[in-house]
């Protein structure tokens, strides 16, 4: 019985390092540094994935270093009163939600869901190269990219923004695209047919 409290402390002791979360509001967050781009992430407390990224990804060294560097972190309970509207003014439809604005408060992107460390990493380098990112995609396509994996990729950026309109017109797009993947054709088929045809 000792041997397994003495295991559980330092299981508990070792993991105590967190990503160390803007004190303040929102408005705050977002003027606090501006040399650095605003990291929110909305979060429920009865939510399993939500409660795996604080558990394993925001108490991983490497994430929580790369974070302070680059980022402004904000969390917010997206079922608070304060969260609530903040969570509905970004039109989310799922949790967690990690958002990223700039400066000006343009998004520059957002991601649903539990990553492990290594693949949130992937995508905070991503959001910090401009590397896939929603205006990315929407340059490359405004500049003639009319491939179906452009295309497709911004079509999931709307859908996840909640923009259903444009994400519609680019999956009606892409299931007739002269050059398109089988995976790609079947994905934009089936969220069509979430969104409603």
């Amino acid at each position: 019985m000792k041997k397994i409290l003495i295991i559980f402390l330092l299981l508990f002791s070792c993991n105590k390092s967190k990503v160390s979360w803007f004190d303040g509001t929102f408005i705050e967050a977002l003027k606090n540094h501006p040399n650095k781009i605003f990291m929110g992430y909305f979060y429920t407390d009865w939510w399993s994935p939500c409660k795996m990224l604080d558990a394993y990804t925001f108490s991983n060294k490497n994430v929580i270093n790369y974070i302070s560097e680059h980022f402004t972190p904000f969390k917010v309970n997206a079922e608070t009163k304060t969260g609530k509207p903040l969570f509905e003014n970004f039109k989310g439809t799922g949790y967690p939600l990690i958002i990223f604005l700039d400066q000006n408060q343009n998004e520059l992107d957002r991601f649903y869901g539990y990553y492990p460390p290594d693949k949130f990493l992937a995508q905070l380098e991503n959001v910090l190269s401009g590397k896939n990112t929603f205006p990315a995609l929407l340059t490359k396509y405004k500049l003639g990219d009319q491939s179906s994996e452009t295309m497709f990729n911004l079509a999931n950026k709307y859908l996840d923004r909640g923009d259903n309109v444009l994400a519609k017109e680019l999956y009606s797009k892409i299931i007739n695209h002269s050059d398109v993947s089988y995976q790609i054709f079947h994905k934009s088929k089936l969220s069509l047919g979430i969104i409603g045809l």
